[in-house]
This record gives C-alpha cells, sequence and structure tokens, in this order.
C-alpha cells in the first residue's frame, strides 16, 4: 500500500480526473482526433523489409484516409493518398501487390503515374489546351525511416521533421541495431475499443495483479501494481519519450519470458554491460508506435484506429538475422508472454470500452500509481487546445 507520494513524484500527488467518456466512442469527436492525432502527426506504418523492391507496394487505412506506400526505381520509400486525381477512384484495389509496368495506372479510366507521382499519361483523353499534367500529380504523403521502421505523416510537405517526433529514441536505442533487426513473429487483433483506452493500459500497471498473473510471476513489482524506477522517464513533449524502468526480475530471470530465459537466444552483440543487465527498456511515438526493448529481442505495439470504438493493433517480435538461423531458434520461447499479456489487454480495454457507455459515468479517475494514463490525458487535452485537468 502507498501510505504517502511525496517521495515518489513519478505518483499522481491525488486522485486525478480523466477527460470525458464521451471522448472515448462519440463519433463527431473521434473525427476531431483524426485530424489531430492521426492526419498530422508521424505514424509508424510498417517495415521496411515489408515493401523490400522496387514496383512493390502496400496499401494502408489510417482512421478514413487510404495510403499507398511503394518504393521507385531507385529504391527510394513514396507515400501517397489512393485517390487518383481524376474523378477520384482509388488507384490500388489490392492490399498489397507490384506495379508490374513501372507505373501506376487509374483502374478506371487509365490516368497513369509514375513511382514518383508524376502524371505521365492519359490514355483516351482529348486534347485541351488548358490541360497541364504537371498540375495533376499524386496527392503526396510524408514518409521517412528510423531503424527500419517506415513512418508516414498526412501533413505531407507540412509535416514536421521526423526527427522531432522520434525525440530520443533512436539514441537510447543506438546499440540495439534496430534496422537490421527482423520480424520474427507478428500478431495482428482488432479490439472493440478507443485507441486512447489501449494507450492507457499500456502507460500503468495497476491492473497487473489482477489481469497479468503470467506477467506478474516474472516480474514481482508488478504484482504490487507499480512499475518502479519510472522518475527515469526522458520526457519529449514533441512524442518520443524512452525509459528505463530498472526492474528487479525474479531470481533467475532475464528477460520477458515465460520462465525468465532466453531460451539460448544470444543477447543484442554491441549492447553495453548495462543495457545486457537490464530486463526492459521502452519507448513510445505518440500516438501509434510502443517499442518493448529486452536484452535478445524488441516487441512493438503498431495500432490504427479503425473507428470510434475500435483499433488494430499490430504486434511485432524482432531478432537478429543471426539469432533465428540457429538451429535453436524457437519462437514461441520468445514471443508468448508478451502474447498472452497483450490479449489479456485486449480483453480488459473492451470491457472497459463497454462501461464507459453509462449514462452516469462522466469521467473516470486515476490513482497515484496511474500517472502514465494521467500524463497521456494531459498531453490529449493540450494537443486538443482544451485547458488541462
Amino acid at each position: 500500500m502507498v501510505s504517502s507520494t511525496a517521495k515518489t513524484p513519478w505518483l499522481n500527488q491525488k486522485i486525478e480526473r480523466s477527460i470525458p467518456s464521451y471522448y472515448y466512442f462519440d463519433p463527431d469527436h473521434y473525427r476531431r482526433e483524426l485530424e489531430v492525432f492521426w492526419y498530422k502527426r508521424w505514424l509508424m506504418i510498417c517495415r521496411s523489409e515489408d515493401i523490400p523492391a522496387p514496383r512493390d507496394y502496400r496499401v494502408f487505412t489510417v482512421g478514413e484516409q487510404n495510403v499507398v506506400i511503394t518504393r521507385d526505381l531507385k529504391r527510394e520509400l513514396r507515400a501517397f493518398h489512393n485517390t487518383c486525381r481524376h474523378r477520384g477512384s482509388i488507384l490500388c484495389t489490392s492490399d498489397e501487390g507490384r506495379f508490374e509496368g513501372g507505373s501506376i495506372v487509374c483502374p478506371y479510366h487509365a490516368w497513369t503515374y509514375s513511382l514518383e507521382g508524376g502524371l505521365i499519361a492519359t490514355p483516351h483523353q482529348l486534347e485541351s489546351a488548358d490541360f497541364d499534367m504537371s498540375d495533376y500529380s499524386l496527392y503526396e504523403v510524408a514518409i521517412g525511416e528510423w531503424g527500419g521502421f517506415v513512418f508516414i505523416n498526412l501533413a505531407g510537405r507540412d509535416a514536421d521533421p521526423l526527427e522531432k517526433a522520434l525525440g530520443n529514441i533512436p539514441k537510447s536505442h543506438r546499440n540495439y541495431h534496430v534496422d537490421r533487426l527482423r520480424v520474427g513473429h507478428r500478431e495482428v487483433i482488432d479490439i472493440e475499443a478507443n485507441w486512447k483506452l489501449l494507450f492507457e493500459n499500456f502507460a500503468e500497471c495497476f491492473h497487473c495483479p489482477q489481469v497479468h498473473p503470467e506477467l506478474c510471476s516474472v516480474v514481482p513489482i508488478y504484482a504490487r501494481g507499480l512499475q518502479e524506477g519510472e522518475d527515469a522517464v526522458e520526457w519529449e513533449e514533441s512524442g518520443g519519450e524512452s525509459l528505463s524502468l530498472l526492474l528487479q526480475l525474479t531470481e533467475g530471470a532475464v528477460t520477458f519470458t515465460m520462465d525468465g530465459t532466453t531460451g539460448g537466444r544470444p543477447m543484442f552483440p554491441d549492447t553495453t554491460k548495462e543495457e545486457r543487465s537490464d530486463p526492459y527498456r521502452g519507448g513510445i511515438v505518440r500516438p501509434n508506435l510502443f517499442i518493448n526493448t529486452h536484452p535478445d529481442y524488441i516487441h512493438t505495439h503498431r495500432m490504427l484506429p479503425t473507428g470510434p470504438t475500435s483499433v488494430q493493433m499490430t504486434y511485432e517480435w524482432f531478432f537478429e538475422p543471426g539469432t533465428m538461423a540457429r538451429d535453436d531458434f524457437d519462437v514461441k520461447q520468445a514471443y508468448e508472454l508478451w502474447d498472452i499479456t497483450n490479449r489479456q489487454n485486449a480483453r480488459n480495454c473492451e470491457w472497459q470500452q463497454a462501461g464507459l457507455f453509462s449514462n452516469r459515468h462522466k469521467n473516470s479517475v486515476f490513482v497515484p500509481q496511474e500517472r502514465g494514463p494521467f500524463r497521456f490525458n494531459q498531453w490529449v487535452l493540450r494537443e486538443l487546445g482544451e485547458p488541462e485537468n
């Protein structure tokens, strides 16, 4: 039991009030948040390895926007709205594929674009003196990379630099060489809950004793509903946040797995002694990327809203290619604990979402241990231009 918060500055000093309950389900407010959080900020959308070669493409949906990502013939990543400049048809009718002819052809009237986005042909169109093809390039989406992660920003040329959103995460993850890691396992879960509930859940462990017995057996302080060392958080107002929780695992455990062992996997080779002895380092790029860094693997959560009360979570586990090539590589041994934890969180967020519809429940409250979600709520209000609680 926490008797005082005076010596623990990462705790709330009093019971705090949440944002209004209807912010988690109201369709009009959802569209407002799409504009503020999802259409003007950098979003992690996939891995570079997901679009490996020139002319390959993938299509992604962000809120109500459809985006196609491809590589041009120089292997440079390009991103555009999946919308023809002629009559607005979608350009790509499949979620992924390859532009075999080296150009993007609208399936409706065959307007044809280069992989750089410029209009290069309008078959069957009669000449018109006032028509200039240079005026009809595809709508550009800003795109960038860090650590093998591909980020997009729907603000296009008005987007802030990606480096500003990443904050200190590249520095704190420098020795893990995230760019050379590869996906060993992926899970995609559609959850019937507002995106903010998933973010709040990730930011606290007050729920852990009740919800995560497997996780608590490896991390004893979680069984007390606490996150040790949260005062070590390095906070970046622009979005990037890295932290080391300085956790003590159960005796004999060295990483986040069901038995606390690496299952024979080597530690990341270029990390320091301190990093190899630290079982958890994390990172957040608001609003949609959570990074869980362990001595032997990295686990990420990618969030994309699909409606006012629904979100798609993509969970990935990353390893050194040499580790995955080993005969004794057991990917399940690495992903099982987090997979159980993620599914438990999804279930609880759906329960919370269902309860928030009560017309008596105007706001939730945050107890001292829930500093993380309270701080996230304050950020939401600040970004919306509303007074903080």
